[in-house]
């Protein structure tokens, strides 16, 4: 399932789409100039950050103000997926693009607005000296001197929805009753939340780094393609097809 689905998010990118119409455009004579056309349709369609902003304002959910937060919760919980395991040494965390979702978690623990961090992530790696990535993120909140106590892992999940399952596992034998925050990417809530509820965990939302939102209101913004447009495009595909199979199936 593991190898089918990232055969499946491949097949999603956009990137991949285009270059396909091109290159059946150059196979292809008898029907060269409609390929031509669809590949450059697929090219600006898919590059220009209005119409990505729009897909990812209808997609996301919402960021909270964190001065407007009232409450203050048991445990927050952040979801794995901002750090790469890969990389050497391993004796530092090496930050990948979402590594807002762990800044913005030790911004809500000094203001008070969490007491507790909860880090939730395995690991697939196999290579010597990797170890999950709960356990790399614990080591480096210890090296913030955020106290033992205050940090919680979960290390065996290996998607969202085991993110879910293993994290209310811990949560119902350890500290049952507490209140908990979910604090992951905006384009990534919708699905953890729907795991998390599904699991038989109610908790309030946080989203970080969204897509929606980041305005820029020059003419290079409206008019010229963006080539970081079509990442956000792979990750917002990727994260609708994630939660159309999890619904197929029951995981939410």
């Amino acid at each position: 399932m593991y190898i089918l689905s990232k055969a499946i998010y491949f097949l999603l990118n956009p990137i991949v789409w285009i270059f396909a119409a091109f290159l059946a455009a150059l196979l292809w004579k008898k029907h060269r100039l409609k390929l031509l056309r669809t590949g450059i349709f697929l090219f600006l369609f898919f590059s220009l950050a209005p119409i990505f902003q729009l897909f990812a304002y209808l997609w996301e959910i919402p960021m909270t103000n964190i001065d407007k937060m009232e409450e203050q919760y048991d445990i927050g919980i952040v979801l794995g997926g901002f750090s790469k395991g890969s990389i050497k040494p391993y004796d530092r965390l090496h930050f990948a693009s979402a590594s807002t979702r762990l800044t913005t978690t030790l911004e809500l623990y000094q203001r008070k607005k969490i007491k507790k961090i909860l880090i939730s992530g395995g690991s697939f790696a196999v290579n010597e000296g990797q170890v999950a990535e709960a356990e790399r993120v614990h080591n480096f909140l210890k090296k913030l001197n955020i106290p033992e106590e205050d940090i919680i892992i979960e290390n065996q999940s290996l998607n969202t929805r085991e993110n879910g399952a293993l994290t209310q596992q811990l949560i119902n034998e350890k500290y049952k009753g507490s209140s908990c925050l979910l604090i992951t990417s905006a384009w990534h809530m919708k699905r953890a939340k729907a795991c998390f509820n599904k699991a038989g965990l109610e908790l309030e939302t946080f989203s970080t780094d969204p897509f929606a939102g980041r305005i820029d209101t020059s003419i290079y913004y409206y008019f010229f393609p963006n080539p970081s447009v079509l990442q956000g495009w792979q990750l917002l595909a990727k994260e609708c097809f994630g939660y159309t199979m999890y619904k197929i199936v029951g995981y939410i």
